[in-house]
């Protein structure tokens, strides 16, 4: 499974659409995060339909966010994309979070 994480400088980026870059994650069947790649958005905008078509094509399934809006939400949605908020701090440290939650 693949997870995306708007980032800067190593740290989730406080809104979606004002990320210029996602790290991409891989999860392993024994709940191993890998660091796959880093990709820089479109214009320095987390929300334009090219970044979104990517992290589909890519295969990402869940993106962790710290804010976004309802029609990014939407967006992300339409490609079958999973959003789960309340995401901060350092990249790292959200996918720990995120591996630990999804293990109950």
């Amino acid at each position: 499974m693949k997870i995306a994480l708007p980032t800067n400088s190593g740290f989730i980026e406080e809104h979606f659409g004002d990320s210029e870059y996602f790290s991409i994650y891989e999860i392993d069947e024994n709940n191993n995060a890998i660091e796959e790649e880093t990709i820089a958005t479109v214009r320095g905008c987390g929300c334009t339909p090219e970044i979104l078509e990517i992290l589909f094509n890519i295969g990402v399934k869940t993106v962790l966010v710290n804010k976004i809006t309802s029609n990014e939400t939407s967006e992300l949605s339409h490609y079958g994309i999973d959003v789960i908020r309340g995401f901060s701090g350092e990249v790292s440290d959200a996918v720990n979070e995120w591996k630990e939650n999804s293990r109950k």
